[in-house]
């Protein structure tokens, strides 16, 4: 625990509840305005008149992740990786399975099992990818790397597949008439900025209660 803590990812040990809030996401997403002169990667969301901006600068304020150009990393096949399996295409799922027996497997040294965490984090808390999708490569390869794991631009890696996926959302599943909603991303952090944005106001006013 106390090499966990000392890396990137530490401070997001100490968070207690991580409740999807789907329906709480999904009515801001149904708010979302294109007021003019929008900057770029920024987001408006107008809730009973209130106007709320999501943006680059606000993911970084909340998370604390660095921002910067994402570097070039060769990947290639690891040590650790090919102890738990032949290549280095790993789904998302394989990896879980890997973190919850990692406490019933004497095989993994203390670092191997950070490396193990380090990863599942990555890819399903702040990606927040589905079970069946790859593990990327670049992360196959920052993780036999500390130090280069934590001075990767995470702001900037986990921003941009967030922004991708909420941007025009509800209009994106219209335009493919779909009824269903899947979002990849790390939508924990829009749900804080919101959860502050809504205790300015009195929002029992908003809704005739």
């Amino acid at each position: 625990m106390a090499l966990l803590r000392s890396t990137c990812f530490g401070p997001w040990l100490e968070l207690e509840d991580d409740s999807p809030d789907p329906l709480l996401v999904l009515m801001f997403l149904q708010c979302q305005v294109q007021p003019d002169n929008v900057g770029e990667d920024e987001m408006y969301f107008d809730v009973c008149g209130h106007i709320h901006r999501f943006s680059r600068e606000d993911f970084c304020l909340i998370t604390g992740f660095r921002f910067g150009p994402i570097p070039t990393v060769n990947t290639r096949r690891h040590g650790l990786l090919s102890t738990l399996r032949g290549n280095n295409k790993i789904t998302s799922r394989e990896l879980l399975h890997w973190f919850y027996t990692i406490g019933d497997d004497d095989r993994y040294s203390d670092e191997e099992a950070v490396r193990i965490t380090l990863l599942t984090m990555a890819s399903t808390f702040f990606l927040g990818q589905q079970g069946t999708v790859k593990v990327p490569d670049i992360l196959l390869t920052l993780i036999d790397d500390l130090p280069a794991w934590n001075n990767f631009p995470w702001g900037s890696y986990f921003w941009t597949p967030t922004y991708t996926q909420m941007n025009g959302a509800i209009q994106k599943r219209k335009d493919q008439r779909k009824l269903a909603m899947t979002l990849t991303g790390f939508l924990f952090a829009f749900k804080v900025s919101y959860f502050t944005f809504s205790l300015q106001f009195n929002w029992s006013s908003c809704f005739h209660i």
